[in-house]
């Protein structure tokens, strides 16, 4: 994705992952209502902690990637619940995609 205008969040990496998350969530959607809606809005909310973090500092920021981070997994626990009732939803993709983020997000919300 190119990006017009460079803004802080457009640099990190974990951005960008967050961003095909949402994308395979939307794409991939659980049958389930309550799930899907959950899913969906859990991977929007990634993202978007991702961005607003990247425009704060210290304690802030981390509360933000911490936030962040906490949607990436309600992310993976939907999809594990869908499957958990017998839907065939991409599990294991959804894993693949959350963890390399959550391992990011927790990186970054170590105090230094």
């Amino acid at each position: 994705m190119t990006f017009t205008v460079q803004l802080s969040h457009h640099s990190l990496h974990v951005y960008r992952l967050a961003l095909a998350l949402v994308r395979f969530v939307h794409r991939n959607p659980i049958g389930h209502r309550e799930l899907r809606d959950q899913a969906q809005r859990a991977s929007v909310s990634v993202g978007l902690g991702i961005a607003e973090g990247a425009g704060l500092d210290g304690a802030a920021k981390r509360r933000h990637y911490s936030i962040a981070r906490a949607s990436c997994l309600e992310v993976a626990a939907a999809y594990e619940l869908a499957e958990a009732i017998g839907e065939k939803v991409a599990c294991a993709q959804i894993q693949t995609q959350a963890l390399p983020i959550i391992r990011i997000l927790s990186r970054l919300t170590r105090p230094h």
